[in-house]
């Protein structure tokens, strides 16, 4: 049986931090594990399998349209990184529905 990680939270002072930012489309403050900071992720938005699948939609509806998924940041997935070390600490698949 294949164990799920589960997002970790750090206290520092008064503020709680995650650890890892899965599923989060926003850029937000967490801890990172590597360089054993708090930093704000930054975002970097990649095109994914959905935005493939509304490609070919949009193209079978309209030729011009297909370009319409490659040009909207929310058409895309999103991965967040940690600023200082660059580590992968989230990712946010782009769903239709």
């Amino acid at each position: 049986m294949a164990e799920e990680s589960v997002p970790l939270t750090i206290s520092q002072g008064q503020k709680n931090y995650k650890t890892s930012l899965n599923n989060e489309r926003e850029s937000s403050q967490f801890f990172c594990n590597k360089c054993s900071k708090v930093q704000e992720s930054m975002i970097d938005h990649k095109v994914g399998t959905w935005t493939l699948i509304c490609c070919g939609i949009w193209c079978i509806l309209t030729f011009i349209g297909g370009l319409i998924p490659f040009c909207c940041k929310p058409c895309k997935d999103v991965v967040q990184y940690c600023p200082e070390c660059n580590q992968k600490v989230g990712e946010a698949p782009f769903t239709p529905c």
